[in-house]
Order: C-alpha cells, then structure tokens, then sequence
C-alpha cells in the first residue's frame, strides 16, 4: 500500500471520486462543475491517494485556506471529499489516510483542521471535535402573509443561474436573487429551494424571500442571525436546529480554541 500526494487529482482518484459521491446515489452534473477548483484553481488543494497493486482505492482533498484573527494569520485546512472504494472498507484505509493527512498537517505549518460530516464517530478518533455554529431547517410562510406590500423592495427583482461557484453534490443547481441593494443565494436540489448567504438590509431580505420564494422552503444559517427573528415577525413558521456537521482538529491543542470556532465561519459553497 502506498500513500501518493499530489497538487492535482489523478485520472484513478476523479473517477473514485465521481463514483462513491455521485454515481452511486444517482446525483451530479460533473466534477467540475461541482468543484471547479478542482484543478488549476486559484487556491492550493493536495490530494491524498492510497494506492494498491496500482489500483487507487481510497482518497481525499486538503484544501488550504488562510485566515486573519484579530491580526493574527491562522491557517486552516478543509478536508473533504473522503472515500474508500466498497471493496475496501472494513480493514482500516480510512484510518491510514486520515492518519498521513493529520501528519502531514502537523509538520506544514496547519493550525487547524475542518470537515463536515454525520459520521461524527469516524472522525473523534481522530481527535476531531464537533463544533458546527450552523443551523438548518425549513421555513414555512401563509398564502395570506405572502401578500404582504413589497413593490417598494422588489424593484426590477433580478434571478440568476450561478454556473462559476461551488455546487454541493446533493444540489442541483446555485442561484441568486437580487433587488435594489439587497439579494440572496439559493441551491435547489429534489426537495426545492435551500437559502445559503445574503446581502443588504435584512428586514427588506425577509419580505423579498417570503414573497418570492414558495410557501415552503429551507434555510441554512448562523446560530443568533437576525434573519430569522424578522421572518417570524412577518409570520412565517421557522423550525430550524443545529446542523451538527462541521467537526475541527487543532494542530496546536486536544480541542480547537473557542476564538477560532467563533470567528471562522467558512461559507457553504467553500465546503467539500
């Protein structure tokens, strides 16, 4: 068994890739469409790859990202994009690979290391630490309430397809709705529409989404934003909940600092 490390994925790892992320649960567009940083992006990924008798059978993406608090540099590594091929699990690949990543980590200069998962028992092995501040859940709006007055906010209210940025595998497609100083991103996947960012005044952001978006969809945001107190000030129902996905390692301590969790929040579309 040998552990290859390269700046950009072979032609083996792509297709173990596609094959246990989005074939297998009957999803996707391409790889690229759903990573376009993929290969030749603008920001460094290494790609880890345990190889067998020259068959690729597990594999995995670190992608390096720099970020400033309160002055200070601190570099960060999302991992992603973590498989074994079937007819090799069971017999601790996965545990290797993680293994080699952390190790390579540690002597590279990483602060810390992040990931989102539901498998929190894989990675707590590891050492990996559960500290998501996300929340996820649906939103539901009255026919009634969506009648609320909103010429004033919806000014030649624009929808565009976002072909460029990231697109999660479960999703199918990135759009985003902009009115006067305001918009807001959404993915659409079987289930319909999921709001994942926005921008400009939020109680304006709360009526444009509550009239233009259908009667039920879902939201994906910090814990505490705002965003939420004004869509139930408008009436709508919102359940949502903790997301429990993102996990973190620190290269530094036992548990990632409470100053990094709560000033690094890494967007959606950055996830693998």
């Amino acid at each position: 068994m040998k552990i290859n490390i390269s700046e950009a994925p072979t032609d083996s790892l792509k297709k173990l890739f596609w094959s246990v992320f989005f074939e297998s649960k009957n999803r996707g567009i391409s790889l690229n469409r759903h990573f376009p940083w993929l290969e030749n992006g603008p920001e460094t990924a290494l790609f880890f790859e345990i190889v067998i008798s020259s068959d690729t059978v597990a594999g995995l993406v670190l992608r390096h990202k720099k970020y400033q608090i309160h002055g200070e540099p601190i570099n960060i590594g999302i991992i992603g994009l973590v498989c074994v091929a079937p007819e090799h699990r069971g017999v601790g690949i996965s545990n290797k690979l993680l293994a080699k990543v952390i190790d390579y980590s540690k002597n590279n200069n990483y602060d810390y290391l992040t990931l989102w998962t539901n498998q929190h028992h894989i990675y707590s092995k590891h050492k990996f630490y559960l500290a998501d501040p996300w929340l996820y859940g649906w939103v539901k709006t009255d026919v009634a309430v969506k009648k609320l007055p909103c010429d004033n906010v919806i000014n030649k209210a624009l929808i565009i397809e976002n072909t460029l940025s990231p697109l999660p595998p479960f999703a199918t497609g990135l759009y985003e709705y902009s009115s006067n100083n305001s918009s807001f991103g959404f993915l659409k996947d079987k289930d319909g529409e999921i709001v994942i960012n926005y921008t400009g005044d939020v109680v304006e952001l709360g009526l444009l989404m509550i009239n233009e978006l259908p009667e039920r969809w879902r939201l994906n945001v910090i814990k505490n934003d705002p965003l939420i107190a004004v869509l139930l000030n408008y009436g709508s129902i919102v359940k949502v909940s903790p997301a429990n996905l993102q996990m973190w390692l620190s290269m530094r301590e036992s548990n990632p600092s409470d100053l990094v969790i709560n000033n690094v929040v890494i967007p959606i579309l950055d996830r693998i």
